[in-house]
């Protein structure tokens, strides 16, 4: 007897709104995106135990989309392309689900919260595999290489196991922040900071030595009797205070 008063209720409410199939359901939280509140009224007048209305269409997409795993994206990189352009990189992680056709409609903004670009990332078709588990796409515009620019997804539907879902109703598609490494390389030459911020420079003369005598035959770079040679790190090298700077001299014994 519930269950077709619940019918009857679900298609008497579609006669009274004219374009919307509503069912009445006994939570008002239920599914927050598919509530159809204009409907409230009329279940709770029909169905005291079901008094809140939801789109019915909705309920059926959420039911078909609950397998359906996150993707996760992030911004992983700005270059400047040509003519003026800038390329913002995104990369997409499908979650070893089959993906295609996926195309995520967005706007930049700046911090006075204007748009100054507009962009669509479309991937056909990855996730096939662990090998495609990840896909990158690109948009261009001259202010996507601009500083403190937001993001805002208007749009975002893919094709996922055969079925086309609406990424955004579902909650499918989660933006994450990305924070490089920071990269530094050991060779002095590359050095470019100390612990007090300064660099000096290795000098061509003046070096105060620490001799260590080293007998055996002349190398093939050496530059005469008293003269210093193989000077490592090379005069003119930005090195921090402190550091070792090593040279080979030779003398002829009596």
């Amino acid at each position: 007897m519930r269950a077709n008063a619940y019918i009857l209720s679900a298609f008497a409410l579609t006669l009274l709104s004219g374009s919307v199939s509503a069912k009445c359901l006994p939570q008002s939280d239920a599914h927050p995106e598919c509530r159809y509140p204009v409907g409230d009224s009329w279940c709770a007048e029909k169905d005291r135990f079901n008094p809140y209305a939801y789109s019915d269409q909705c309920l059926a997409a959420v039911s078909s989309a609950t397998d359906v795993e996150t993707i996760r994206f992030w911004n992983t990189n700005r270059v400047f392309a040509n003519q003026g352009q800038c390329s913002a990189v995104f990369f997409f992680d499908s979650g070893m689900q089959s993906i295609e056709n996926l195309q995520v409609s967005f706007s930049a903004q700046n911090t006075s919260g204007e748009n100054v670009a507009t962009g669509t990332l479309e991937v056909d078709s990855f996730g096939n595999g662990s090998a495609d588990r990840y896909a990158d796409a690109f948009a261009e515009s001259e202010h996507f290489c601009d500083d403190d620019l937001t993001i805002v997804v208007d749009q975002a539907t893919a094709i996922i196991e055969g079925r086309k879902v609406d990424l955004l109703a579902q909650k499918a598609l989660v933006p994450e922040d990305f924070k490089p490494f920071k990269i530094h390389t050991t060779s002095a030459r590359h050095t470019t900071t100390s612990q007090s911020g300064t660099l000096t420079v290795v000098p061509k003369a003046g070096l105060v030595p620490k001799e260590i005598s080293i007998h055996g035959p002349e190398d093939d770079d050496f530059n005469g009797y008293g003269c210093p040679y193989r000077i490592t790190p090379a005069p003119g090298t930005n090195v921090q205070p402190g550091s070792t700077v090593t040279f080979r001299s030779a003398w002829e014994a009596g």
